[in-house]
């Protein structure tokens, strides 16, 4: 029977070890010129390789927008679109999304971190919420109320910057989200939602 040097052994055993994640972070939408979205986000991965990912995020939304009682008001009473934007009348309440991640590109930095670049690509859900003020509609409108509660399919694509030293790491990311939303009770509406997340996380 071969003897295995004990060197070639490690590295084996090392390779074949899965590595576990947990993150904590915040994100943020940036292309909306009217709502004001900041969300919380936890997550879970396990990396696969040199270059493979796999992981789940939930994230939390709230809305910081202001009032748009009066913007709507005085837009109906001059005809046009007095806020200088559309009024985002629906927002995001929670997020659950799962993702493949692939890194082609990493290096060592200073002080023993390690850093890459990766892309991902995920699928999920996300839950909406309608804003009856902004509507200017009762929430006992049936026809508004149809769809003033949702859950909806999402598909997204990201791009994420890493750096490690040890168990601790970091995350920046990029994230592009899409889902087709329903509003005012029927109308269809594709939304894309540009997230900027930042993330602490802890190997194991």
């Amino acid at each position: 029977m071969p003897v295995v040097p004990s060197e070639m052994k490690e590295a084996v055993e090392d390779r074949a070890a899965l590595e576990w994640a947990v993150s904590v972070g915040g994100v943020y939408v940036a292309n909306d010129p009217f709502a004001v979205d900041l969300g919380a986000r936890a997550g879970l991965s396990v990396d696969l390789g040199p270059v493979f990912e796999v992981g789940v995020d939930g994230t939390g939304w709230h809305d910081f927008s202001p009032p748009t009682e009066a913007c709507v008001v005085l837009s109906r009473q001059v005809g046009i679109d007095a806020c200088g934007v559309s009024p985002d009348v629906s927002y995001p309440e929670s997020e659950l999304s799962a993702s493949i991640r692939f890194f082609p590109v990493s290096a060592t930095l200073q002080h023993r971190w390690t850093g890459r670049l990766g892309l991902s690509v995920g699928v999920g859900v996300i839950h909406t919420l309608d804003d009856y003020n902004a509507l200017q509609v009762r929430q006992t409108d049936p026809e508004y109320a149809s769809t003033a509660d949702q859950w909806l399919p999402t598909t997204s694509i990201g791009l994420l910057v890493d750096a490690r030293h040890g168990v601790l790491g970091v995350r920046f990311r990029v994230d592009s989200v899409q889902h087709v939303e329903a509003i005012n009770g029927g109308t269809l509406e594709m939304k894309t939602a540009f997230q900027l997340g930042a993330e602490a996380q802890l190997w194991w």
